[in-house]
Parts: structure tokens; sequence; C-alpha cells
């Protein structure tokens, strides 16, 4: 097991649709989902396993027994099954193997995947949980068991549906703005819609950008709210409101940073961290990592 970037990037397959896919390629490491922090929608895709034949036979033999590999690099949805805080589901795609506490589950009907991950991401689904598992135990057993209210929900498929693709794309972009995601390009700062004549003018457009992302997350999720609260008639007992500091976005300042902090000095630490990702995305190209003429990783290995 590695961190992505640990290993050489020629020998990663991160989009494989099967084993079968994933040993043909002749890649050695697969996608592997970990848990990790508290994040909805998309992210945390950190770490690889060495999956190539050889190693798949020796987990296969391992105490683990490989009891789920009829469904690797299936399309799934993903959570952190022990947490000490909130419940938080990730939607993944195909390409990826997984663990006991990278959790995940697999649509089998065509729009199943954007209607459960709406559904475990709301307000709805955090109120059942604190009566299901109570100990924040989210564990395969605890989720499957919360009510799906299909024939309610049967109207707002459409909404349902335009939200999740919405959200998952910030979340996305989020994400990939990192040089700690396999699908970082370039690094923000330096982007054509955020480049102004000097850095502070590009931060201040940069700034502005992430404001937007993180509002218009937080719409969407209270839009996405107000369906299921709807649907599951619990207008009484659930508002839609979410608060800013849980949109799990890293551009947004209220989340990234944890304990109590003024605006300033949250905008302050913000600017200072950019800064710092900048200087380090400067030493990468410097070393051959990144070129200005591609996007991407160049040179890693």
């Amino acid at each position: 097991l590695r961190l992505w970037f640990e290993v050489d990037s020629q020998s990663l397959g991160n989009s494989c649709q099967s084993t079968e896919d994933f040993q043909s390629s002749q890649k050695r490491y697969a996608p592997y989902n970990k848990g990790g922090d508290y994040r909805r929608w998309y992210g945390n895709n950190e770490f690889v396993v060495k999956f190539d034949r050889e190693n798949f036979i020796a987990l296969s033999k391992s105490g683990n027994k490989l009891p789920s590999k009829d469904r690797y690099f299936r399309e799934s949805i993903t959570w952190t099954s022990i947490s000490s805080g909130a419940f938080g589901a990730r939607y993944n795609g195909v390409g990826f193997t997984f663990s006991a506490n990278g959790a995940c589950a697999f649509p089998e009907a065509e729009g199943a995947a954007e209607l459960i991950l709406s559904l475990l991401n709301s307000k709805v689904a955090t109120k059942l949980l604190e009566f299901l598992t109570p100990t924040l135990d989210f564990s395969v057993g605890k989720i499957r068991i919360i009510p799906v209210a299909l024939d309610e929900l049967s109207a707002k498929e459409q909404t349902i549906y335009s939200s999740f693709r919405s959200l998952t794309e910030i979340a996305r972009e989020d994400w990939d703005s990192d040089e700690y995601s396999w699908d970082f390009a370039i690094f923000p700062l330096l982007a054509s819609v955020h480049r102004a004549e000097t850095l502070a003018e590009s931060y201040t457009c940069l700034r502005a950008h992430w404001r937007d992302m993180a509002k218009e997350m937080q719409r969407l999720e209270e839009e996405n709210n107000r369906i299921f609260i709807d649907a599951y008639e619990l207008q009484d007992e659930l508002t839609p409101e979410v608060p800013i500091e849980e949109i799990t976005l890293n551009c947004n300042p209220t989340y990234r940073y944890s304990g109590p902090a003024s605006e300033a000095e949250l905008e302050t630490r913000l600017l200072a961290e950019t800064m710092a990702e900048f200087l380090h995305y400067a030493v990468g190209y410097m070393f051959g990592r990144y070129s200005l003429d591609e996007p991407g990783l160049i040179l890693a290995n």
C-alpha cells in the first residue's frame, strides 16, 4: 500500500473497469479506497495498492481472501466507515479497489448512484444515522438499511441528477486543484481564467472564484436537503440550511481550518498557504515534474 505519488506514475492504472482489464494493462498499482477525512461528493483519492497478477494471487491467499473481488473497479459510492465526526459519502466512478475502512456501495440501476449519494449526503440520512449508528461506526450493514423513498422522489429525479452533477463537478475541481490529486493539471493561480498582470491580482480573482464555488455548493446542498426533507415528510423535524463551515471544499477556509478564528485570520492563513503551494509548484516545475506547455505530470518516476 502506497500514497500514489510514492510510485512511478507510469505504473498506476487509474481508469480500469475490471480486474481482468487492470491485469491486461500491465500496470502494477491500482487506486485504493481507504476512507480518509470528512469530505462529501468527491475526493480523498490518495492511496494505491499493488494489484498486478502476482500480487493479486498473493492477496487472494492472505487472511483477507479478497472477499469482494467481483466488485473491484466497478462504479461505486464510498465513505469512511469509522469516523470521529460527521458522515460524508463520495462518488468514485470506475477504477477503484477498496478496504473495509473505505466502504463502498455499488449501484445496479441507471441513475441509482446519483439518487443514493444525494440521499446519503442529505440531512435526512444524517438524522437517520443518529438512530442507526450512534457510535459513528458507519459500516456497510448500517448504511444499507437506510430506507429509500423511491415513489416520493420520482417526481424530483431530474433535479436530483442535475444537482448531483454540479456538486460532484465542484468537489472534483476543488480536489484536482491540489498537487495531491493524480488528476492535477495546473496550479490555479496560473490558469488563464484567473491569471492577471500581478500575482496579487491573480489571487484576488482566484479567491473570488473560490467564494463562488463554496456559495454554489451551499445553495445546491440546501436544495438537495429540501427535496429529501419533503419526500420523507420531515419538515417539522429538519431544516435544509447548511452552515458554510460544513461545505467540504479545501478552498473554503471555514472548513479547511478547524478551531476558532476570525474571518481576517482565516483569509490570512489561506493566502499564506496558497503562496506556499505556489512555490511548491514552482520547484516541481524547475525539476521537470511539470511544464508550462503541457498540463499535469511530465516527469514522475
